[in-house]
């Protein structure tokens, strides 16, 4: 039920919560991966100011997430954690002046995956400091939070699977 999706969402965002409380500076998103249409969904992020979010629906509705796409788009097509430096990655070059308006100046991207393996999406962990990049420690911290909430994960990325099998357009989680 929606409700009960709703629920689901919020879990979520109190697992960014609790992420930011354990990383020192930085502001933890929660983004999920359409695979058909390539279309990358807002999850959570209850730190990050909404408007921050459009900065997906114009990505989405210009069809420019590939490898190139900042650091969500290189770890969606790499499967791989991505961490960078947004004011001199070239991997940020197209956005970096929408991005460092909201005082972001590096992030980390790890993916995350369903429980039958598919790629759900990627955990953005943005920082206002340059370079502030996450230790393999605290990158196997999140990947285990993240196994904790499989659940909440494999709902949210069946629901976006179900919408696009189905042939929506439009679709919020």
């Amino acid at each position: 039920s929606e409700l009960d999706f709703l629920e689901i969402k919020m879990e979520l965002g109190r697992m960014c919560l609790e992420l930011e409380q354990v990383l020192d500076g930085i502001y933890v998103t929660l983004l999920f991966y359409d695979r058909e249409r390539n279309h990358v969904f807002h999850g959570a992020g209850p730190s990050i100011p909404v408007e921050f979010f459009d900065f997906f629906g114009v990505i989405n509705e210009q069809g420019l997430l590939d490898e190139n796409c900042a650091s969500c788009g290189k770890a969606i097509y790499t499967q791989e954690v991505v961490q960078t430096d947004i004011g001199t990655s070239a991997l940020w070059t197209n956005f970096k002046d929408s991005i460092i308006e909201y005082g972001f100046k590096s992030c980390t991207s790890i993916p995350f995956f369903t429980h039958t393996g598919r790629l759900a999406g990627t955990f953005a962990h943005y920082s206002n400091r340059p370079n502030n990049l996450l230790t393999q420690d605290e990158v196997e911290m999140i990947q285990e939070k993240i196994s904790m909430f499989s659940f909440e994960v494999q709902t949210i990325s069946d629901r976006i699977h179900e919408y696009t099998k189905a042939g929506n357009v439009s679709l919020t989680i």
